[in-house]
């Protein structure tokens, strides 16, 4: 009995365009199938080997689809049988001994929200998983701390402008670390990076693997000496200390420094920076369904959302603006899941039933479902458009670039702990 193991050109994703192991497939069969055609299957022939040589030299520029291409001309015929693709990736089917030793299963667990309060999303068993086995593999990028600092300066332009430090990127929240090392290791495999913390319900813990593509030398080299790799080559394993049955969540000891840090951050009751004193985040805003502020009125400091509007037909014209034209907003079935009629908009008029107008002290008495808007959109390479008669269930508050509250510089900002048993003294570069 043997399985099919995924090839590394069909691990990319359908929808990469024309760079999919599809469409570059799919070309270089079409293009084998008309040069054989061309030499009407004559493979044998001096014209045909000239012409092939000429096409191999024309796929140069091609990197993908040449090197689907068969490697000599004898091989056209049954390439093209079988097709590029299948040909590419000559080890898919594995027996499963060979599985098992090299192998590892990734669909263990699956993201779902988390049990814990305020930590989001967890990652939950799939199926049940025994003491001892290995829950998902755990492939390694390696950085250094000080990778992970922001600065900022008041002038980009400026070389010998003044530079401060400004915080650590939210990677740090993900990579696991050690206080005596200024090694990081960021896992980068499925759905890993969603086990929570807890230490009283732990039911994993880490180990280093013992895969082939685990670099073990690495664990008796300095950080100073792993800068020099740009790949990645170390692995750890997450591996269940107890049984976990189906639907359960997987949690780890990130360790205590880890704890310690984030229980003082909760009951500090962390605030934003004074500079952040309006902040409020568009997962915020958007729990509440309030009427909306026009642009006289919407606060200045909250600069860091943008509202959108979901209007795609623009049909019915009603008249003509200083802003351009106006058209009358128009339902239809799915326009909220459709990202190509969602446009940042500019809210310019609001409208409710009632006589309200300029009344904005008795706004809270007004129903947000009989208030539509009027609103600007900035619809990319088109003309700026006004659409009227929005009604407040197709606008919706969203985080700008950069802007959401994982990006605030003064949230928590903590490596996960490495087990000290799992730290070699190679890598141990810093001292308390």
């Amino acid at each position: 009995m043997a399985l099919t193991s995924v090839g590394p050109c069909c691990a990319k994703s359908v929808k990469s365009n024309d760079h999919s192991c599809f469409s570059i497939s799919w070309k270089a069969d079409r293009l084998l199938k008309m040069f054989l055609q061309q030499v009407q299957n004559e493979t044998e022939t001096e014209l045909a080997q000239e012409l092939w040589d000429l096409v191999k030299v024309a796929l140069d520029g091609d990197s993908r689809t040449g090197a689907a291409f068969p490697d000599s001309l004898e091989d056209a015929r049954r390439v093209l049988e079988i097709g590029t693709a299948v040909n590419s990736v000559p080890n898919r089917v594995r027996p499963i001994e060979w599985l098992e030793e090299n192998g590892r299963c990734l669909d263990n667990i699956r993201p779902g929200l988390s049990t814990i309060k305020q930590a989001g999303r967890g990652a939950f068993a799939t199926r049940k998983i025994q003491q001892g086995h290995v829950i998902a593999p755990m492939p390694l990028v390696h950085v250094r701390k000080h990778h992970m600092d922001i600065y900022d300066t008041q002038d980009l332009e400026e070389y010998d402008g003044y530079v401060w430090w400004d915080g650590k990127q939210i990677l740090t929240n993900y990579a696991f670390g050690h206080p005596e090392s200024s090694l990081l290791l960021f896992p980068y495999s499925p759905v890993v990076n969603y086990v929570n913390h807890n230490a009283t319900r732990c039911n994993a813990q880490l180990r280093w693997s013992t895969l082939p593509n685990h670099n073990s030398d690495w664990l008796e080299r300095s950080p100073d000496d792993l800068d020099s790799e740009d790949h990645a080559g170390l692995i750890m394993e997450l591996v269940a200390t107890r049984k976990i049955e189906p639907g359960e969540e997987v949690f780890l000891d990130y360790g205590d420094e880890w704890e310690e840090a984030w229980t003082d951050y909760v009951e500090n009751e962390w605030e934003p920076d004074p500079k952040e004193k309006n902040y409020a985040s568009a997962a915020e805003l958007n729990q509440h369904l309030e009427w909306l502020e026009n642009t006289d009125e919407f606060p200045r400091e909250r600069d860091n959302v943008m509202t959108v509007c979901f209007a795609g037909k623009f049909r019915k014209k009603v008249g003509n603006t200083d802003n351009g034209p106006m058209y009358e907003w128009e339902h239809f079935d799915g326009m909220y899941n459709d990202a190509d009629v969602a446009w940042p908009c500019e809210i310019i008029e609001r409208v409710a039933e009632g006589d309200y107008y300029n009344a904005i002290d008795r706004m809270e008495s007004i129903d947000p479902i009989r208030t539509t808007y009027t609103a600007v959109l900035d619809r990319d390479d088109d003309p700026p458009c006004v659409v009227t008669g929005i009604p407040r269930s197709a606008i919706r508050y969203f985080d700008k670039q950069y802007s959401s509250d994982l990006c605030l510089r003064t949230v928590f900002r903590h490596e996960l702990g490495l087990p000290d048993s799992m730290v070699p003294p190679a890598w141990r570069d810093i001292e308390e």
